[in-house]
């Protein structure tokens, strides 16, 4: 909206001095060019593609700022990510009548190569306004800020997702973040053990049939994996000789803390493993929080969005749904990000769906039609794809007068466990009260 807007608004002031505006949007994906140019369009933009160089090169030739035919406005989506890495240099445009406008969508991947290579272009030298566009401004001070300002500039202006929900732009939004305790003790404390034993663990490898260099080797898979624990592993002979120490005296809860202690030393030094990554492994475990989550679908009749981390896992919330809701279409997302122009075909042509898909490939730089309920299943650390993800159901729709997500945060017990997904959930709502989303902490025990 605010693109088309910048373009209409532009188009006008420029008109009246006697020079034609043509206007460039620069995405760095063929599904994001394929969106903005479906969207644009729609609201009755003329859209031209360039999905090469040559293409581009020759756009910023053109001295057209409409549409000939129709007399319509004209915008030129410019998808990078088809540009050959060794294109070499753009030729600076002729024609001293033509202001060049651009727009860099997803400007918050500034320091990404194929953007600072357009925006480094000697043409854009001469461009007198280049717009940077982001719904997820970094944070200041970080590399990724002091990046973005290099080569776009300052902030100009910050338009906050309260001001767009006060204006109508986009939906109000609610959320609710069940904190989730675990009853069982002593399946936390095995369940922990058994995966930091794992993160410790030498992976047994073989020789390629069919590469000639030796240090090329595949991992060999488990006969029976369980989500992250796909792969044959070996444990180190001195945790094996600890361990049978620890549990000489018997099979007991004590043993057990004893044991996850040493293991918790061990995790906090090696250079393989993470209390973060052994509490997430641990979370696939516990059929519980998917038996919680179907009672929460309960409530959630209209298309719902369910994000997680692991392909793994996904498939197996995707069979379990399935069984739950015979009559509701669920289907998974965990593959390359062209899957995802299919799936929103899904939310398009039903009303009741429920996605399953990878905070990868769905949890950015997607506009889900009729999306009314979203929920993030698997905790993730990233500030910036936390609130891409929670921008996902921001959309308008009929169908909704307010999106409701549900965020689950495991809360398991420090005694037995470690509490950094706990962590990562009060870090959710630093975001949730900077954005002036309105939550509330639901505590559940299962």
């Amino acid at each position: 909206a605010l693109t088309y807007h910048s373009v209409k608004n532009l188009t006008d002031y420029y008109g009246k001095q006697g020079i034609v505006p043509k206007f460039f949007f620069v995405v760095a994906r063929t599904d994001l060019a394929d969106q903005a140019s479906d969207e644009l369009g729609a609201r009755g933009l003329h859209i031209v593609r360039a999905d090469s160089r040559k293409e581009f090169d020759e756009l910023l030739r053109s001295q057209s700022g409409k549409d000939g035919d129709s007399g319509k406005d004209e915008i030129n989506v410019v998808n990078i990510q088809r540009f050959k890495s060794d294109g070499g240099k753009i030729i600076a445009p002729y024609g001293t009548k033509i202001k060049r406008i651009f727009f860099i969508d997803e400007a918050h991947r500034a320091k990404a190569v194929s953007i600072k290579k357009i925006i480094s272009q000697s043409f854009m030298k001469s461009s007198k306004l280049v717009f940077g566009m982001t719904g997820t401004l970094p944070k200041p001070y970080t590399i990724d800020s002091y990046c973005l300002h290099s080569l776009l500039g300052a902030k100009i202006q910050t338009i906050t997702a309260d001001d767009l929900i006060q204006q109508g732009y986009i939906s109000p939004v609610q959320i609710y973040q069940h904190q989730i305790h675990y009853s069982d003790k002593l399946k936390q404390l095995k369940t922990w053990c058994r995966c930091a034993e794992y993160s410790l663990s030498d992976f047994v490898e073989v020789p390629k049939p069919t590469e000639k260099n030796p240090k090329k080797k595949d991992r060999v898979p488990l006969d029976n994996p369980e989500f992250l624990i796909a792969y044959q592993k070996t444990f180190p002979i001195a945790y094996q000789e600890a361990k049978l120490s620890i549990f000489r005296t018997g099979d007991t809860e004590e043993n057990w803390l004893k044991y996850k202690k040493l293991l918790e030393t061990a995790v906090q030094s090696s250079p393989k493993a993470n209390k973060l990554h052994v509490e997430v492994m641990s979370v696939h475990f516990f059929e519980e929080r998917i038996n919680y989550l179907i009672d929460i679908l309960e409530e959630c009749p209209n298309n719902t969005l369910i994000l997680a981390q692991h392909t793994e896992y996904i498939k197996h919330i995707v069979d379990r749904l399935r069984e739950a809701f015979p009559d509701r279409p669920v289907i998974a997302v965990y593959g390359a990000s062209k899957e995802r122009k299919s799936a929103k075909t899904v939310f398009k042509e039903n009303n009741n769906a429920i996605m399953v898909a990878n905070y990868a490939i769905m949890g950015t730089g997607i506009t889900l039609s009729n999306l009314c309920y979203g929920v993030l299943f698997e905790s993730f650390k990233s500030d910036s794809l936390n609130r891409q993800s929670i921008g996902r159901g921001l959309g308008l729709s009929e169908m909704k007068d307010t999106y409701i997500l549900h965020d689950f945060t495991d809360v398991f017990d420090k005694k037995y466990s470690t509490q950094k997904i706990l962590s990562q959930g009060k870090e959710r709502i630093k975001i949730y009260e900077e954005q002036k989303f309105p939550y509330e902490i639901v505590k559940v025990t299962i």
